[in-house]
Protein backbone atom coordinates (compact mmCIF):
# COMPACT_ATOMS: atom_id res chain seq x y z
CA UNK A 1 0.00 0.00 0.00
CA UNK A 2 1.37 3.07 -0.80
CA UNK A 3 1.76 6.31 1.15
CA UNK A 4 -0.74 9.14 0.91
CA UNK A 5 -0.25 11.97 2.68
CA UNK A 6 -2.24 13.74 5.65
CA UNK A 7 -4.02 16.04 3.58
CA UNK A 8 -5.11 13.06 0.96
CA UNK A 9 -6.26 10.87 4.00
CA UNK A 10 -8.35 13.75 5.02
CA UNK A 11 -9.38 14.40 0.94
CA UNK A 12 -10.73 10.80 1.06
CA UNK A 13 -12.15 10.45 4.39
CA UNK A 14 -14.29 13.40 3.95
CA UNK A 15 -15.45 11.85 0.38
CA UNK A 16 -16.20 8.84 2.28
CA UNK A 17 -18.08 10.50 5.42
CA UNK A 18 -20.28 12.91 2.17
CA UNK A 19 -20.96 9.42 0.67
CA UNK A 20 -22.45 8.40 4.13
CA UNK A 21 -24.49 11.78 4.88
CA UNK A 22 -26.18 12.29 1.96
CA UNK A 23 -28.38 8.46 1.86
CA UNK A 24 -29.45 9.74 5.44
CA UNK A 25 -30.66 12.87 4.46
CA UNK A 26 -32.81 11.63 1.98
CA UNK A 27 -34.12 8.81 3.93
CA UNK A 28 -34.84 11.62 6.77
CA UNK A 29 -36.27 13.95 4.11
CA UNK A 30 -38.34 11.49 2.80
CA UNK A 31 -39.95 10.23 5.96
CA UNK A 32 -40.41 13.44 6.64
CA UNK A 33 -42.36 14.64 3.77
CA UNK A 34 -44.81 11.04 3.94
CA UNK A 35 -44.93 11.84 7.69
CA UNK A 36 -45.91 15.92 7.10
CA UNK A 37 -48.65 14.37 3.87
CA UNK A 38 -50.76 11.35 6.12
CA UNK A 39 -50.35 13.28 9.48
CA UNK A 40 -53.68 15.94 8.87
CA UNK A 41 -55.87 12.33 8.34
CA UNK A 42 -54.07 10.71 10.83
CA UNK A 43 -55.20 13.13 13.09
CA UNK A 44 -58.65 14.05 12.25
CA UNK A 45 -59.53 10.23 12.21
CA UNK A 46 -58.19 9.81 16.21
CA UNK A 47 -59.60 13.36 17.16
CA UNK A 48 -63.22 12.61 16.02
CA UNK A 49 -63.10 9.07 17.61
CA UNK A 50 -61.50 9.92 20.64
CA UNK A 51 -63.58 13.53 21.38
CA UNK A 52 -66.13 11.59 23.23
CA UNK A 53 -64.28 9.63 25.33
CA UNK A 54 -61.88 12.93 25.93
CA UNK A 55 -64.73 15.53 27.55
CA UNK A 56 -66.07 12.33 29.56
CA UNK A 57 -62.27 12.11 31.32
CA UNK A 58 -62.06 15.80 31.78
CA UNK A 59 -65.78 15.81 33.91
CA UNK A 60 -64.56 12.63 35.63
CA UNK A 61 -61.47 14.63 36.45
CA UNK A 62 -63.81 17.44 37.70
CA UNK A 63 -66.01 15.87 39.69
CA UNK A 64 -63.28 13.38 41.03
CA UNK A 65 -61.30 16.81 42.37
CA UNK A 66 -63.90 18.51 43.64
CA UNK A 67 -64.80 15.32 46.01
CA UNK A 68 -61.36 15.01 46.64
CA UNK A 69 -60.40 18.40 47.83
CA UNK A 70 -63.76 20.66 48.51
CA UNK A 71 -64.32 20.48 52.36
CA UNK A 72 -66.43 23.17 52.75
CA UNK A 73 -69.16 21.40 53.37
CA UNK A 74 -67.39 19.92 56.27
CA UNK A 75 -66.42 22.78 58.03
CA UNK A 76 -68.75 24.53 60.77
CA UNK A 77 -68.59 27.48 62.66
CA UNK A 78 -69.39 26.71 65.91
CA UNK A 79 -68.93 29.89 67.72
CA UNK A 80 -67.89 33.68 67.78
CA UNK A 81 -68.06 36.96 69.60
CA UNK A 82 -66.64 40.35 68.39
CA UNK A 83 -64.82 42.51 70.30
CA UNK A 84 -63.53 46.03 69.45
CA UNK A 85 -59.76 46.94 70.25
CA UNK A 86 -58.99 50.42 69.39
CA UNK A 87 -59.52 50.94 65.53
CA UNK A 88 -60.08 47.11 65.25
CA UNK A 89 -62.69 44.51 65.53
CA UNK A 90 -61.60 41.70 66.10
CA UNK A 91 -64.32 38.20 65.64
CA UNK A 92 -62.99 34.79 67.85
CA UNK A 93 -64.62 31.95 66.98
CA UNK A 94 -63.80 28.12 66.43
CA UNK A 95 -64.49 26.07 63.34
CA UNK A 96 -65.49 22.32 64.04
CA UNK A 97 -64.39 19.52 61.02
CA UNK A 98 -67.97 17.41 61.18
CA UNK A 99 -66.85 15.75 58.15
CA UNK A 100 -64.65 12.25 57.83
CA UNK A 101 -61.70 13.73 56.60
CA UNK A 102 -58.86 16.08 57.35
CA UNK A 103 -58.74 19.80 56.47
CA UNK A 104 -55.89 21.50 56.01
CA UNK A 105 -56.34 25.26 54.15
CA UNK A 106 -59.88 27.08 55.63
CA UNK A 107 -60.45 30.73 54.28
CA UNK A 108 -62.98 32.31 56.32
CA UNK A 109 -64.84 35.70 55.95
CA UNK A 110 -66.84 38.04 58.08
CA UNK A 111 -69.29 40.40 56.37
CA UNK A 112 -70.38 43.54 58.11
CA UNK A 113 -73.78 45.36 57.64
CA UNK A 114 -75.53 48.19 58.95
CA UNK A 115 -79.29 48.48 59.83
CA UNK A 116 -81.06 47.89 56.75
CA UNK A 117 -78.79 44.51 55.93
CA UNK A 118 -76.62 46.32 53.33
CA UNK A 119 -73.22 45.20 53.17
CA UNK A 120 -70.81 48.08 54.52
CA UNK A 121 -67.81 45.95 55.06
CA UNK A 122 -65.55 42.35 54.81
CA UNK A 123 -62.56 40.94 56.19
CA UNK A 124 -61.06 37.77 55.83
CA UNK A 125 -58.36 34.71 57.19
CA UNK A 126 -57.17 31.95 56.54
CA UNK A 127 -56.60 28.73 58.79
CA UNK A 128 -53.85 26.47 57.48
CA UNK A 129 -53.64 24.32 60.16
CA UNK A 130 -54.84 20.30 59.72
CA UNK A 131 -57.82 19.95 61.30
CA UNK A 132 -58.80 16.19 61.52
CA UNK A 133 -62.75 14.86 61.71
CA UNK A 134 -64.43 15.49 64.95
CA UNK A 135 -61.19 18.46 66.18
CA UNK A 136 -62.02 22.32 66.39
CA UNK A 137 -59.68 25.03 66.09
CA UNK A 138 -59.95 28.42 67.50
CA UNK A 139 -59.77 31.36 64.86
CA UNK A 140 -59.12 35.17 64.60
CA UNK A 141 -60.08 37.75 62.31
CA UNK A 142 -58.98 41.43 62.34
CA UNK A 143 -60.90 43.99 60.63
CA UNK A 144 -59.65 47.17 60.11
CA UNK A 145 -56.15 48.71 60.61
CA UNK A 146 -54.67 50.82 63.25
CA UNK A 147 -55.34 54.19 61.45
CA UNK A 148 -58.48 53.20 59.22
CA UNK A 149 -61.87 52.68 61.02
CA UNK A 150 -64.06 49.89 60.37
CA UNK A 151 -67.30 51.78 59.15
CA UNK A 152 -70.35 51.80 61.46
CA UNK A 153 -72.26 48.56 61.34
CA UNK A 154 -75.25 46.28 63.09
CA UNK A 155 -74.22 42.67 62.64
CA UNK A 156 -71.65 40.52 61.56
CA UNK A 157 -72.31 37.40 59.72
CA UNK A 158 -69.02 34.69 59.39
CA UNK A 159 -68.59 32.23 56.80
CA UNK A 160 -66.73 29.33 55.55
CA UNK A 161 -65.45 30.82 51.77
CA UNK A 162 -63.27 27.45 51.03
CA UNK A 163 -61.88 24.53 53.26
CA UNK A 164 -59.73 22.04 51.32
CA UNK A 165 -57.05 19.42 51.78
CA UNK A 166 -53.85 19.58 50.09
Amino acid sequence: MENLGVWKTIKIGFWIGIGFIIPQMIVLYGGTVLTVLTMPSMMEASFVEGYEAIDSDISSFESNFDSNFDRTDQIEIKEYRVLKNGNQLLILGSVFNKGNKVTNSIQLEAELSDMDGKFVYECSEYISKKISPGESENFQIKCGCGKGQVPEYDSVNVRVMSASSY
